[in-house]
């Protein structure tokens, strides 16, 4: 259970279900609702989320001034 975490993205990805305190985080919409514990959500879309998750880092700014690209590359 996390209130948002970057380590519960990465349960996500690997299949681990994970139950999110905050409505307003990023992973709330795969994350299973505590009252759903015994029956957890595994959702299959995982990478489309991801996909849109990882789109949303770095402003268009950013991304013109190569700030995402120096990121990645020094990573």
């Amino acid at each position: 259970m996390v209130h948002s975490s970057a380590a519960a993205v990465a349960a996500l990805l690997h299949g681990v279900p994970v139950i999110a305190t905050d409505p307003a985080c990023a992973l709330a919409p795969l994350a299973t609702r505590f009252e759903d514990i015994e029956s957890p959500h595994r959702p299959d879309d995982r990478v489309a989320w991801a996909e849109r998750l990882a789109d949303s880092q770095w402003t268009l700014e950013e991304m013109k001034a190569g700030l995402a690209w120096r990121s990645l590359h020094d990573h």
